[in-house]
């Protein structure tokens, strides 16, 4: 059972039985972050809560250092840290640890994320978090604003700028606004994850929209956590075009895993990525559509082998003017 308090206090002061059930799973997935790690597991520990919390950490076989640090921390809190210390790394064999290992054995009424290179800063995110899930049935996650931090200088997160309190799956199509570390989500919304996830070329985007089917999104406008921008990252480290250059292979993978209004939001979300990514790269529009033009009703030709091709890009704008204007069936025929 989960024991509630009158007031809340720190998870590292609070006391439980052994059969206490947690109210929520902290899932923190580490690999070579001996700088930060320390930043996030604080994060965890200075949060002040009125339910019981379990700390799960996955190091996926670091080699720097990593490990040493997580096994410091849980030696000291044992009733709440829980690692999982690979000695080979599962990433690079194609194994998600979220999927493998850390959403099976977490056994919260709610999931809170946190990556090893990020963390978090306010001591009541998770109890205001909590709260709202708590009262509010027909929301499935809530999220809340943050900052970045890029060689040691803090500053506002553009991600959120203007972000609408409540959104739905259909808002969330569009683009994936959500940080990993400002995330919590019901857990349990469904019997297990797909087993195409491990195959996904992006983890939480996908869990999000799944998460998303069951319920709106709430967003907390206070900043309570801090995205780590470095040189290691998995995304952070791409550049902005790498950043659109992959964002459409998730989209292509998206939509294959949903369909009716989600599959044609993500349809549209596509196309209009590969505008930006044809923006980013055209000149002279009208000389190169001139040269193309023959090639103007072969969408794999101007999409798929010349999406990247610096000479294609009007020609492949065009098109994508021309295809955005036709039906969803149409539409669905080219991916």
């Amino acid at each position: 059972m989960t024991n509630k308090l009158e007031t809340p206090i720190k998870i590292t002061q609070q006391v439980y039985n052994t059969v206490t059930i947690p109210l929520v799973s902290i899932i923190c997935n580490t690999y070579n972050h001996k700088n930060f790690i320390s930043d996030a597991i604080e994060g965890f520990l200075i949060q002040e809560t009125t339910f019981p919390v379990e700390i799960l950490i996955h190091d996926d076989a670091s080699t720097d250092g990593t490990t040493e640090i997580v096994k410091s921390y849980e030696k000291k809190y044992p009733d709440l840290i829980k690692a999982i210390y690979q000695n080979k790394n599962q990433r690079s064999q194609g194994i998600k640890p979220f999927v493998k290992f850390q959403h099976p054995r977490a056994k919260g009424k709610y999931i809170a994320l946190c990556e090893g290179d990020d963390y978090w800063t306010a001591p009541d995110k998770l109890q205001k978090q909590i709260d709202f899930l708590e009262k509010n049935r027909d929301f499935s996650i809530c999220f809340h604003n943050g900052q970045l931090l890029e060689n040691d200088k803090i500053c506002d997160d553009p991600l959120n700028i203007d972000q609408p309190e409540i959104t739905t799956i259909i808002d969330l199509c569009k683009k994936n606004f959500i940080r990993t570390a400002s995330c919590v989500f019901r857990n349990h919304l469904f019997d297990k994850l797909p087993e195409s996830y491990n195959k996904s070329p992006v983890g939480d985007y996908f869990l999000h929209l799944l998460n998303a089917q069951y319920g709106k999104t709430k967003f907390f406008s206070e900043k309570m956590s801090v995205y780590r921008i470095h040189s290691q990252g998995l995304w952070s480290s791409k550049t902005p075009l790498q950043q659109m250059v992959s964002s459409t292979e998730v989209y292509k993978f998206l939509i294959q895993h949903f369909s009716g209004e989600v599959q044609q939001a993500l349809l549209f979300a596509y196309f209009n990525l590969n505008e930006s990514i044809i923006n980013y790269y055209s000149k002279d529009k009208d000389r190169l559509i001139n040269e193309h033009k023959s090639n103007l009703n072969d969408p794999y030709y101007l999409i798929e082998k010349c999406n990247f091709s610096v000479m294609l890009k009007a020609s492949a704008l065009k098109l994508i003017r021309f295809i955005k204007k036709h039906t969803y069936l149409q539409l669905r025929k080219l991916i």
